[in-house]
């Protein structure tokens, strides 16, 4: 009405957003063109849902959605090589040191969200560690072909 996004929550287009891309891995995945095209559309309405949202929000809250926006890209890429994990299933793609660091990193600052009983920073953290947890998951069920293995004799 007013020009602005103050009262006006961004969650439905992050969740929109994010649903979407979820999908549309899934209809690659069972290469399902009804449900890529679907959320290929989606997808992509929403982040120009977003990027829309942010023009209109005042600056201090578009720092916020920025930072939000980032986390959101860095998870979702490695949710994209999750999609190659299961089909090779291997490992080989995926970036361990990357994952591990990501669970370090989003645990240390939801312990401070819990020491400074800050909602705002527990939540974000909180879906952060579960999403960084299930990343290394797939390491236990797969291999990393392509090592050399140890137990191999030279002559």
């Amino acid at each position: 009405k007013r020009g602005s996004t103050e009262d006006i929550s961004s969650a439905p287009f992050h969740t929109g957003f994010v649903s979407g891309f979820l999908w549309l891995h899934y209809g690659i995945l069972k290469e399902d063109r009804a449900v890529l095209y679907v959320n290929a559309v989606s997808s992509s309405l929403y982040t120009f849902y977003l990027l829309y949202y942010c023009l209109k929000t005042p600056y201090p809250m578009k720092r916020r959605q920025l930072r939000f926006a980032a986390i959101e890209i860095i998870f979702l890429s490695l949710i994209h090589l999750y999609g190659e994990v299961i089909r090779s299933k291997t490992t080989k793609n995926l970036p361990l040191p990357l994952c591990i660091a990501t669970l370090l990193v989003t645990s240390e600052w939801l312990l401070y969200g819990f020491l400074v009983e800050d909602i705002f920073i527990k939540f974000p953290n909180a879906i952060a560690v579960t999403i960084s947890i299930a990343q290394i998951v797939p390491f236990a069920i797969y291999p990393r072909k392509g090592k050399i293995s140890l137990s191999t004799k030279t002559n």
